[in-house]
C-alpha cells in the first residue's frame, strides 16, 4: 500500500482556499487602494507557494510513502473502501478533523496552533481593513507569539500530522500504543521545520505591505 501526503492533503487545495479566503475577506469593496494590496498580497502566495513545491521536490520526499507502511496485519484486512478518496473535499476533512480533535492526544496541539495563528491572522485582517489606521503592534506581538509557538511545538505537530493521518484512515481502530510505535517509527519522515523560513518570509513580506508606521 503506498500513500503519498501530498495525495491525502494536497498543497494546491490549501492554497486555493487560501487564495478565495483573501480575497472574499479583505476585498469586497473595490477601491484602489485595495486594489493595489489584493495584486500585492496574492502576488507574495504565488511566489510562497513556488518555494513550498521546490521544497516538495527534495528526493527526501520519496520516503514518506513509508509513513503508513508499519500497520502490518491491520492494513491487510482493510478494505480498499476504507481509503477511497472520491468524497475528500474540505467539509470531509473538516468533519473528520472536528471529530479527532475529540478523540486523541495530539489533537490538542493542532487545536493550540489553529487559535495562534487564528490570532495572528485576524490581525493581518484588521490591519488590511484599517489600512491607515492599523495598529501593528498587536500584529508583531501575535506573531511574535506564534513564532514561539512553533519553535517549542514543532515535533509535537509532526507527531500530530501522523496521528492525524492513522486516523483519517483507519478511524478508531487503533489503540494507543500501536499508534505511539507506528509515530515513532516514521517522525523522521515528516520535517515541517523545512517550511519555518519560506513562512516567515512570506507574513514579513506580507507585513511589510499593509503596516502604515
Amino acid at each position: 500500500m503506498e500513500i503519498w501526503i501530498s495525495e491525502i492533503i494536497a498543497i494546491g487545495w490549501i492554497f486555493k482556499k487560501l487564495i478565495s479566503y483573501v480575497k472574499n475577506r479583505f476585498f469586497r469593496e473595490t477601491n484602489w487602494q485595495n486594489e493595489s494590496l489584493q495584486q500585492d498580497i496574492l502576488e507574495y502566495f504565488k511566489e510562497y507557494y513556488k518555494e513550498v513545491k521546490k521544497l516538495e521536490k527534495k528526493p527526501k520526499n520519496k520516503e514518506i510513502k513509508e509513513v503508513m507502511r508499519e500497520l502490518d496485519d491491520k492494513i491487510e484486512n482493510l478494505s480498499n473502501e476504507n481509503c477511497c478518496l472520491d468524497n475528500f473535499d474540505e467539509k470531509y476533512i473538516r468533519k473528520i478533523l472536528d471529530k479527532y480533535k475529540k478523540k486523541w492526544e495530539y489533537g490538542k496541539v493542532f487545536y493550540n496552533f489553529e487559535i495562534k495563528f487564528k490570532s495572528y491572522w485576524s490581525c493581518i485582517v484588521e490591519c488590511v481593513e484599517n489600512y491607515w489606521d492599523t495598529d501593528w503592534k498587536k500584529m508583531l506581538k501575535e506573531r511574535k507569539i506564534l513564532n514561539s509557538f512553533l519553535e517549542k511545538n514543532i515535533t509535537k505537530l509532526e507527531k500530530w500530522y501522523i496521528d492525524f493521518l492513522m486516523f483519517f484512515f483507519f478511524d478508531d481502530m487503533l489503540d494507543s500504543d500501536t499508534r505511539e510505535k507506528i509515530i515513532n517509527q516514521n517522525i523522521s519522515l515528516v520535517d515541517f521545520k523545512k517550511y519555518i523560513p519560506v513562512t516567515n518570509k512570506f507574513f514579513d513580506k506580507v507585513e511589510n505591505r499593509i503596516l502604515v508606521k
